[in-house]
């Protein structure tokens, strides 16, 4: 392909609790806000348990060697370090032969070279295509000007921040319709 790999593996948090769902807004940035090419995609979920230290995880392939979910199921008094838990489940998985995750390009995989991972958080952000009410609008806006107050995300999901990138996606929820314009030369 002519596009150039943004990272061996991509990794996605997903919100979706549904192993074989991958949200629109996953697909919006892997497909069209910048097309995204890399060896591997992972989609992360992270489910909370009632059990406070429970520390377990699910591995579900959606495309054999290019696409896979993980779902961490964790205690809420277990601290979500997510790179350090999926570079574990990466790690389990090569020892049981169940995934190669030495680059793919030939000259780094003669030197054994395992490609580097890079984390995408989605953000949603109110897009101007929307036609709401005034009030609709105001509420939608102050409910995401609340989700920016609570922290970063990297903090939350204990991700390291050289690894990360945030993008924001544009949230519709009424399209604008009925604009008509005219032409004038």
């Amino acid at each position: 392909s002519s596009l150039p790999k943004h990272a061996t593996h991509l990794v996605f948090l997903s919100t979706s609790p549904k192993e074989d769902e991958v949200e629109q807004k996953i697909l919006y940035s892997i497909l069209q806000k910048q097309p995204k090419r890399a060896d591997i995609y992972w989609f992360v979920h992270i489910q909370l348990s009632d059990d406070p230290y429970t520390q377990e995880y699910k591995v579900s392939k959606i495309a054999m060697n290019d696409v896979y979910r993980v779902t961490f199921i964790l205690g809420f008094r277990v601290q979500q370090r997510v790179n350090v838990f999926l570079r574990k489940v990466v790690e389990e998985m090569v020892s049981k032969g169940e995934i190669d995750v030495v680059s793919r390009y030939h000259s780094l995989r003669e030197r054994n070279v395992t490609g580097d991972f890079k984390f995408i958080i989605l953000e949603e952000s109110f897009s101007y295509e929307n036609q709401l009410p005034f009030l609709e609008e105001l509420v939608i806006t102050a409910q995401i000007a609340v989700k920016s107050l609570r922290g970063s995300p990297e903090r939350w999901f204990g991700l390291d921040t050289s690894l990360v990138s945030i993008e924001k996606v544009p949230l519709v929820i009424y399209p604008a319709k009925g604009i008509t314009l005219k032409r004038v030369d």
